[in-house]
């Protein structure tokens, strides 16, 4: 398992700087988070040989079955080493052994999970394979497949038969899966793999068939309103998003969020209907671009502590949330620009005019910031120059007045609730 070199052409860069998510793009994405994702397995199994710990040796024979794996199935491999629960469990467990943690200090970062990875790219791919689990809990949990439940035991061998079967302790073993979704198509809906989110979210419990139903029916209304009326945005969805977290109701208002150590990953609580689904995606996978390319080149210099003003939150934002939330907004600003010419209700408007004066006034910020690359101003001014392009376009005047009222209305609470105004 060994990463590739990556060349990023310019044009790349300005495409995405420009909110799209070419093919080309795309794939280039895809392939860096591939590689970081095998980066971190090299580090976990270097860093546990290197710190002697307990588990070093089961995690180097779970290295050595992964790459087994690769060879038979290699797609199958990708799918798994590039789950977005792999990344979390990566990243925590890689913290762990950094910090010396003994392993009953942390929990499922435990570097033998590896493991597991093997015997999910098995079963993905129909590979046999035999493979030592821990099963202390009585449950295995293998990363884009579901979750195996057994009675106690310290481990279990499971045999992954050629068509696919699961064997555990010499008998024929089931797997609750996690749901594979029609729309967007190949995207699974995961309530179960412990690394599907990063701690603090309210993550919601395993789904019934009956509540699943309630998911399915608005995200597959959305995912067809995209693809009817937001094409652009379809494609980038169906290439870079690979899992749906759901998160447990809070409130009236839908929840969503994205994060670095999920590549792919998007969590939310479950949409009440098909604009709601299809902004989310389309907002989110915002951020799941732009994290991407930052993995691949810093855009913002480290934290100072310094915080800003960002027309969309309640809170002070970091030079690299304000620069998250403002390439965001510029995706939903695009959407409701589009949006609007097919919704008869005069709020299309105002959302459009909204967020695309809320963006566009974030981006003279990270300029003036002093704190971006040379890479990132580049970027950021490309975001400017779609920005203006969105300005050029008319808005009925009452739409106008009413976004700026709703702007004036955050900024003044912000002031108030932040800065003594």
């Amino acid at each position: 398992m060994t990463p590739r070199p990556l060349a990023v052409p310019s044009r790349v860069i300005t495409d995405l700087s420009h909110g799209r998510g070419t093919s080309e793009a795309c794939d280039l994405l895809l392939r860096a988070q591939h590689s970081k994702h095998l980066l971190l397995l090299g580090l976990v199994l270097e860093e546990a040989v290197r710190r002697r710990h307990p588990q070093a040796a089961a995690t180097r024979d779970a290295y050595d079955l992964i790459t087994a794996v690769e060879r038979a199935a290699p797609d199958a491999a990708a799918r798994v080493v590039r789950y977005p629960a792999v990344g979390a469990w990566a990243v925590r467990t890689l913290w762990h052994l950094r910090r010396g943690d003994p392993p009953e200090r942390c929990g499922g970062a435990q570097p033998r999970r590896m493991a597991a990875l093997a015997a999910g790219a098995a079963l993905l791919g129909e590979v046999e394979l035999a493979v030592d689990l821990p099963a202390g809990s009585g449950v295995i949990h293998l990363p884009g497949v579901g979750r195996l439940t057994l009675p106690r035991a310290r481990t279990a061998r499971l045999r992954i038969r050629p068509g696919g079967g699961v064997e555990a302790r010499g008998r024929s073993a089931q797997v609750s899966r996690v749901w594979p979704l029609d729309a967007p198509p190949g995207v699974l809906l995961d309530d179960l793999d412990p690394f599907r989110f990063p701690p603090g979210a309210r993550l919601a419990r395993r789904l019934t068939p009956g509540r699943l139903a309630g998911w399915t029916g608005p995200l597959t209304a959305g995912w067809n309103l995209l693809l009817a009326h937001h094409l652009a945005v379809a494609a980038e969805v169906g290439r870079l998003v690979s899992v749906l977290v759901p998160l447990a109701p809070a409130g009236r208002r839908m929840r969503s969020a994205s994060s670095r150590a999920c590549f792919g990953g998007i969590a939310l609580s479950r949409p009440p209907g098909a604009l709601d689904a299809a902004l989310t995606l389309a907002h989110e996978v915002q951020h799941v671009k732009l994290s991407a390319l930052i993995d691949l080149f810093p855009l913002v210099a480290p934290d100072t502590g310094e915080r800003y003003y960002a027309p969309w939150r309640a809170d002070p934002r970091p030079l690299r949330g304000l620069l998250h939330g403002t390439y965001a907004f510029m995706g939903v600003a695009a959407f409701w620009e589009r949006q609007r010419h097919l919704d008869p209700r005069p709020s299309a408007h105002v959302q459009f005019a909204r967020w695309r004066e809320a963006a566009a006034e974030t981006v003279p910020v990270l300029l003036g910031s002093g704190r971006l690359t040379e890479l990132g101003r580049t970027f950021v001014a490309g975001m400017g120059d779609r920005l203006a392009e969105l300005a050029k376009e008319s808005v009925p005047p009452h739409a106008v007045t009413l976004a700026r009222r709703a702007a004036l209305r955050h900024r003044t609470r912000w002031l108030r609730e932040h800065a003594g105004g």
